[in-house]
C-alpha cells in the first residue's frame, strides 16, 4: 500500500494479472489512480483497483446518481442507493465500475480502471469547483398613498420621470426595449398576480427613489437585510409572529365529560421573502422571487384567526449589481373613531349631539428594493462587506453617531 504525495489522495489499487499492490503519487487532493493502474507489463492488461477522491468545494453525498452506461458505451447495471453506483459491463471482457460516497470524509470512492478512472476524474475536477455566491440586499418600506399617489407608486414615478442623474441610469418600466445592462444582458421580468417591476440604475437607486417619494408622502423602512447565498440555493426572510391556528378537534365519546382536544399549527406572518438566484452568463443573475405580507385582522386573541394575505411571485433576470423595485401590493385599513361625553353620548338620539364619529381610511404600498451582486473571489467578498460598511458610515452621519475609523487589512 503506497499513500499519495500530499496525504488527501489515497490509492488502494491492487493488479488482477501479476498481484501485488500499486499507488501512485498524488500531487493534488485527488487520488492517481491514473498513475496507479497503468497497463501491466507482464500481461499487458490493465489494473483495477480502488480510490478514494477527496472533494475540495463541492458535497461528495448527492441526493441521486444517474448512469447513461459510460463504461465503454456497454450495457450497465445500476445498484445501490442513492450514495452509491455499481455498473457491471456485460459480454466479453467484463468490466465492473463502482461509485459510493463517504460523508463523513466528504469523498468520492471509486473501483475502476485507469482509462474509466480518467473519465471520472476529469469530470470530478470540473465539479468540484468554489461554488459562486450571490450577496442579496433587499429593502422592504411601507409607502403611504396620498392624493398624489392614489394611483400607486407605478404611476407616480413614471409621471413624475425622476432621473438618476448623469451617468447613474434612470428608472422606468421594464419592457422588451428595456435597457441592457454592459450592452450585453438584456433586463427583462416576467411577473405574476399584481405587482409590477422597475428597473432602477446605479447604486444608489433605492436611496433615490425613497427620497423622492418621502418628499410627497410618509415612507416607513420595515427592514433592510443583506444575506449572502450560493446559487441555486433557495434563501428565506420573514419578519413577523407566527401565528396559532386549530386545525381539528376531537373529544372522546366513552367517557362522560372528556376533554376536548385540539390540534394547532403555526403560520408564519409578516413579510416574507423567498429568493432563489442563478448566475448565467455575463455575470447576469436570474431570481425567482416571492414576496408575502400578511397579518391577523380582528381579534388575535383567537385559535381561529383570519389572516389578511397579499402575495405576488415573479423571475426576473437583472445584470450584476443592478437594483430592481417590486411593488404593487395595496392594502388598505378602515377605522371608525368616536368621541364624546362618558354616558351621554350613549343615550338615544340625544348622544350623537354631544359626541363625534371620524371614519377613515389608510392605503398603504409595500415596495421592496432588491439588488444582486455576484461574488466570486475573495475581492469580490470585501467589496459587499466594504459596501455595508459605507451605508453604516452613512447611517452614522445622519444619526451622529461616531463610528469606529477602519482598520488597514495586512494579509501575509
Amino acid at each position: 500500500l503506497n499513500g499519495g504525495g500530499q496525504g488527501q489522495g489515497r490509492n488502494f489499487a491492487g493488479s488482477n494479472q501479476g498481484g501485488g499492490l500499486n499507488g501512485g503519487n498524488s500531487g493534488s487532493s485527488y487520488g492517481s489512480l491514473g498513475q496507479g493502474n497503468s497497463a501491466n507489463q507482464g500481461g499487458g492488461q490493465q489494473n483495477t483497483g480502488a480510490d478514494l477522491l477527496r472533494a475540495r468545494f463541492a458535497s461528495a453525498y448527492g441526493d441521486s446518481v444517474q448512469s447513461n452506461g459510460m463504461a465503454d458505451g456497454g450495457p450497465t447495471a445500476l445498484g445501490g442507493g442513492s450514495d452509491s453506483l455499481d455498473l457491471t459491463r456485460r459480454g466479453n471482457g467484463a468490466r465492473r465500475v463502482s461509485i459510493s460516497a463517504d460523508p463523513s470524509n466528504n469523498s468520492v470512492i471509486t473501483y475502476a480502471d485507469g482509462e474509466t478512472y480518467r473519465k471520472i476524474n476529469a469530470a470530478l475536477r470540473q465539479l468540484d469547483a468554489t461554488p459562486a455566491q450571490v450577496a442579496v440586499n433587499v429593502t422592504i418600506a411601507e409607502v403611504t398613498l396620498t392624493d398624489q399617489l392614489k394611483y400607486g407608486v407605478q404611476y407616480f414615478l413614471d409621471s413624475k420621470n425622476i432621473g438618476l442623474g448623469k451617468g447613474k441610469g434612470s428608472i422606468g418600466l421594464l419592457s422588451a426595449a428595456a435597457a441592457t445592462a454592459g450592452g450585453a444582458t438584456n433586463a427583462l421580468t416576467a411577473g405574476a398576480g399584481g405587482g409590477f417591476n422597475f428597473l432602477v440604475g446605479g447604486y444608489s437607486g433605492p436611496d433615490v427613489v425613497l427620497s423622492a417619494l418621502d418628499g410627497f408622502t410618509d415612507v416607513k423602512i420595515l427592514s433592510s437585510p443583506s444575506l449572502v447565498v450560493i446559487e441555486n440555493q433557495p434563501a428565506s426572510l420573514q419578519v413577523g409572529d407566527s401565528v396559532p391556528i386549530t386545525t381539528t378537534q376531537a373529544q372522546g365519546i366513552t367517557v362522560p365529560g372528556a376533554p376536548l382536544v385540539s390540534q394547532v399549527e403555526f403560520r408564519d406572518t409578516g413579510i416574507i421573502l423567498n429568493v432563489v438566484p442563478r448566475i448565467g452568463q455575463n455575470d447576469a443573475v436570474t431570481m425567482q422571487i416571492e414576496q408575502e405580507i400578511s397579518a391577523v385582522v380582528g381579534a388575535s386573541n383567537t385559535l381561529t384567526p383570519t389572516i389578511s394575505k397579499r402575495r405576488v411571485a415573479s423571475t426576473i433576470s437583472v445584470a450584476n449589481g443592478q437594483t430592481v423595485l417590486l411593488a404593487g401590493l395595496i392594502s388598505e385599513k378602515r377605522q371608525t373613531s368616536r368621541d364624546g361625553i362618558p354616558f351621554i353620548d350613549r343615550i338615544p338620539n340625544v348622544g350623537d349631539l354631544f359626541s363625534s364619529v371620524d371614519n377613515g381610511a389608510q392605503r398603504t404600498e409595500l415596495v421592496v428594493f432588491i439588488r444582486p451582486v455576484v461574488v466570486r473571489s475573495g475581492r469580490d467578498a470585501q467589496r459587499v462587506a466594504e459596501d455595508y460598511r459605507g451605508k453604516l458610515l452613512d447611517a452614522g452621519a445622519r444619526r451622529g453617531a461616531a463610528l469606529p475609523a477602519r482598520r488597514p487589512v495586512y494579509k501575509p
